[in-house]
């Protein structure tokens, strides 16, 4: 389901997060689910920069996705 033209640019913008989200759940699942293995194991301390290589390759993954 796509956006209408009545919809507001806002709206529209959460449609194109949300479509670049699906299509990197799909396609980056190994990356999510080390990144999560990674918080999940330095819980309940976890800090900024725990998981970076994690997150790293992520992103990497994520943003390989949406072009």
């Amino acid at each position: 389901m796509g956006a209408t033209s009545s919809a507001t640019p806002r709206a529209n913008a959460s449609l194109r997060v949300a479509d670049r989200l699906k299509t990197a759940s799909t396609r980056c699942g190994v990356q999510m689910a080390a990144y999560g293995a990674c918080i999940q194991l330095n819980m309940p301390d976890v800090g900024k920069g725990a998981c970076e290589r994690e997150m790293e390759a992520l992103r990497a993954c994520v943003f390989a996705s949406k072009r």
